[in-house]
Order: structure tokens, then sequence, then C-alpha cells
């Protein structure tokens, strides 16, 4: 059973996401903050991350750039609001293996997790 760890701070996204993996036969496991998934991380336990870039406690980049530090090479998809090129690249240079704009329909999420098995699988 794939496990997925969304790092997500609004209760209802994450809930939402949560359960949709449940219903695709994945284990989600939800942080709400950046420290709390940096604690999480510590052991490489998960198949996939979707990390949202605006937490309570820190911007979801530095996460991003500190498990890549670490040398945790799990797949990584960062949602959010800012959707510019520039947030685009500065996501995907910092690490990140997909990018998807906020608000976004749970199926896209779903299938951009199936299309790019290879970078980032969530089947």
């Amino acid at each position: 059973m794939y496990e997925i760890l969304i790092v997500e701070a609004q209760k209802t996204a994450a809930s939402a996401l949560a359960e949709r993996l449940r219903a695709d036969g994945m284990q989600p496991v939800i942080a709400a903050g950046g420290t709390e998934a940096l604690c999480l991380l510590d052991q490489p336990r998960f198949d996939a991350i979707l990390l949202n870039r605006s937490l309570p406690d820190s911007d979801g980049l530095s996460v991003l750039r500190e498990l890549r530090t670490r040398t945790i090479d799990t797949p990584v998809m960062v949602l959010s609001t800012r959707g510019s090129v520039a947030d685009r690249i500065a996501a995907l240079d910092g690490g990140a293996d997909d990018f998807l704009m906020v608000p976004y329909h749970i199926d896209e999420c779903m299938a951009r997790g199936e299309v790019q098995q290879s970078a980032f699988c969530m089947c």
C-alpha cells in the first residue's frame, strides 16, 4: 500500500485529499505544517508527498529544500495559489516533481500522479 504524506494546513482540503487517496487504496498521512512534515520525514516511508506552499509555520519551498538537502528523493507535488511562471519554476528548481495551482480539481491531482508514474507515483 502506498503511503502519501499530505502537508496541508487547511483541514477541509487535507481531508478531501485523504478521503480520495483512501478510496483509491492508498494510505494518507496528514501534516498540518512544515515542522511536523519534516519530523515525519526523518524516516523514509512515504511514496509521495503533496506539499502546499502556504503553511502556517514555514514556506513550503523551504520544506522542500530541506528535504532535498537531507537527500530525501521522494516525489513531491507542490500545491500553490501562486501560479506565476516564476513561482512554478521556483518550485521545480527547488526539487518539486510537479506543480498544481490551487484551487484544483481533485481528479486532476490524481491524474497527474498516475500520468507521471516514473517521477511521481500515487497509484
